[in-house]
């Protein structure tokens, strides 16, 4: 089965989703789902989602925006062709 998760972020600050979301990704990836996360790129050295689930699969992407108020032209242009 494949999985595809979109978040809303993966960096560790987000807090409670990303914990969350580690935790249904090991989960899936026990069951043998092949798992893909597509998510904003997390700030420079917040590598702990794919330290903490190495065999998902990232699709990351460049947001502009602050906060809640973020726009990703590039991931909506992935999630269409995908």
């Amino acid at each position: 089965m494949k999985v595809l998760h979109i978040a809303p972020s993966i960096a560790r600050a987000y807090g409670g989703p990303t914990y969350s979301l580690a935790g249904f990704s090991i989960a899936a990836l026990g069951e043998g789902a092949e798992l893909t996360i597509a998510a904003p790129t997390p700030p420079p050295g917040d590598s702990w989602l794919t330290d903490t689930v190495p065999s998902a699969q990232l699709q990351l992407f460049r947001t502009y925006g602050r906060g809640a108020f973020l726009a990703s032209p590039s991931l909506r242009s992935w999630l269409r062709a995908n």
